[in-house]
């Protein structure tokens, strides 16, 4: 014998989706009518709550029969994250409404995101999701600097490469963070990590941060600039910076505007307030030289230094500053160039103990153990944003002025840079 049922989805807001009468056997478990359901609305068995006449259908092991249906009866179907779903909408309304503790919101909005997506909801209700897919970018863009969330990226961003050199390898993989000292400066939101992927013979210290536009607390979304993760690969090259990784946001957070730098840590950094006062031209020159260079900011005294035992410039953090240009006279940027102001004191004190001559040839040792025109180059290889980690980004990185995408803006600062280069060699050429 057949029972005809009409299966009902009912959602939070009192919608009842009909689907078409479906016929059932009269010996057909719940435990059968909820594996069916599940290919009709994708929702897992395990989140199916089911009611019959009002009643709640407890009795599993129960047959159609034995719960009395009969034919054109409704079964009503509801997805047991319903009340999931109604504190998710009230946090994401709050941060639109640009309440107060907006961010504690935005924070549990995403927990709750996180939560709605593995049980399939938004695969089950389609109107739900699109006021997800429409509201969530922007409300978890408010998250991109918790330190939990930077946390849990950074870990699936590590455990991915270590599960990709290992292969079939069994491996062990560690991955531990602790809070980042005070008095070693950087955001609140900075996290210190220690990791050990397949191949490394020890654990290395990292410190994470958000991208420089990220938590800024001004407004939400503020998405990342390209160069900044260039100029990052580029420094390691060169000698100046440390190794960087560039980690997206986990997946699941739903933020479109968030990425984090994990910078290597080296114990030969020498920062710049500690050296200061017995400081040379030689490192001067050079953080002169970069930041007019690669249109960077920010070098004050923890951000750049040294490398101990030598008179090598280190920037270990900068930002990035509002456009590039070609310059119509490198002589009188190289020479005009302070790299922070908050130690215009000490490069006067420097400076005026060399006249243009000098200032310039310490200037090109330096250019020409860059080897910059072949390294422009190679930092490009290593980081392109059309493919690999940061294509889920692509849309998301701030475009300046009149370009029209974040790859055409990279396109432009490269060959900016590199006829920068070209005019800054000539001028060393020149030299007697």
């Amino acid at each position: 014998m057949e029972t005809v049922l009409v299966l009902v989805l009912h959602d939070a807001e009192g919608i009842r989706h009909r689907r078409k009468p479906e016929i059932f056997p009269n010996e057909m478990t719940i435990i059968e009518l909820r594996k069916a359901i599940n290919s009709l609305w994708g929702i897992d068995e395990s989140y199916q709550e089911l009611y019959h006449n009002g009643e709640e259908i407890l009795a599993l092991k129960s047959t159609l029969q034995q719960i009395g249906a009969k034919d054109q009866d409704e079964i009503v179907i509801k997805h047991s994250d319903l009340p999931l779903w109604g504190e998710y909408k009230r946090c994401v309304e709050l941060v639109l409404k640009q309440h107060t503790a907006k961010v504690a919101y935005a924070k549990e909005a995403v927990e709750h995101q996180e939560l709605l997506t593995k049980s399939g909801f938004f695969k089950a209700y389609l109107q739900f999701n699109a006021y997800h897919s429409k509201n969530h970018p922007k409300v978890a863009a408010w998250t991109d600097g918790d330190v939990g969330l930077i946390r849990k990226a950074a870990e699936q961003y590590f455990r991915n490469l270590h599960d990709l050199g290992r292969g079939s390898e069994e491996s062990k993989f560690t991955c531990y963070f602790e809070a980042r000292a005070e008095e070693l400066g950087g955001r609140p939101t900075n996290t210190l990590a220690f990791v050990q992927i397949h191949g490394e013979a020890s654990v290395s210290k990292y410190n994470i941060k958000c991208h420089h536009y990220g938590s800024k607390g001004a407004s939400s979304g503020n998405v990342p600039d390209v160069s900044e993760f260039y100029c990052y690969k580029l420094l390691a090259l060169i000698g100046v910076g440390p190794k960087s990784h560039i980690i997206p946001p986990s997946i699941s957070t739903g933020t479109k505007t968030s990425a984090y730098i994990a910078t290597k840590w080296d114990d030969r950094f020498e920062l710049l307030e500690n050296v200061k006062d017995n400081l040379r031209a030689d490192v001067i020159v050079q953080l002169g030289m970069l930041r007019a260079l690669l249109f960077i900011s920010d070098l004050h005294g923890q951000n750049c230094g040294r490398w101990k035992g030598t008179q090598k410039a280190a920037i270990v953090d900068f930002a990035p500053t509002g456009d590039f240009e070609v310059y119509d006279n490198i002589k009188s940027k190289m020479m005009k160039t302070i790299p922070h102001k908050d130690w215009r004191k000490e490069y006067f004190a420097v400076k005026e103990q060399h006249d243009d001559s000098s200032w310039l040839k310490i200037a090109k040792v330096y250019f020409e153990q860059w080897d910059l025109a072949n390294k422009i180059d190679l930092a490009r290889d290593e980081f392109d944003p059309t493919k690999g980690i940061l294509k889920e980004l692509e849309i998301g990185f701030k475009k300046r002025q009149c370009r029209v995408s974040p790859t055409d803006q990279l396109n432009e600062y490269i060959d900016t840079l590199r006829k920068n280069v070209e005019l800054l060699q000539a001028l060393f050429n020149s030299l007697a």
